[in-house]
């Protein structure tokens, strides 16, 4: 969705499907009275209206619009789509051990946690000794001309 003003950039919006946020979601529908659909009689404009209410707050709540950030020189440069499922996956692990409370969870999570943190730092020292091959060859390169 995009939102135009007459002095500005246009603002696009988004709202990012993450396995976080569908658990959580998962987890509120599994929370919510849905006795009203039992009685008799129950008029279907108001059960519609209950059911697309309820959905729509908890999906504004789990996962908000957020505004698309255009400006590409704030993402490092290193973090793969590798690194972002793991992410994600961390996230998940993260919220199962803490509604769990299930000591193999809370391992699994630490586990993760150790291999995600050690991922990070070989990916970033790849490409930063990748960056500096790269200058340290252009500039002998400009030297010897």
């Amino acid at each position: 969705m995009q939102i135009h003003s007459s002095q500005s950039k246009p603002i696009t919006w988004t709202r990012p499907i993450t396995d976080v946020g569908i658990a959580k979601l998962r987890q509120s529908l599994l929370e919510v009275d849905w006795s009203i659909f039992y009685r008799p009689l129950l008029d279907v404009n108001a059960a519609s209206s209950v059911i697309v209410g309820t959905l729509s707050q908890l999906i504004n709540e789990h996962l908000p619009l957020k505004k698309c950030k255009n400006d590409q020189s704030q993402i490092a440069p290193w973090f793969s789509k590798e690194l972002r499922q793991f992410r994600d996956t961390l996230s998940a692990v993260k919220i199962v051990s803490e509604v769990t409370k299930d000591p193999v969870d809370i391992n699994t999570l630490r586990r993760l946690k150790t291999d995600y943190n050690k991922l990070i730092n070989e990916t970033k020292k790849k490409a930063y000794d990748s960056y500096i091959e790269r200058a340290s060859s252009v500039s002998k390169r400009n030297c010897s001309d």
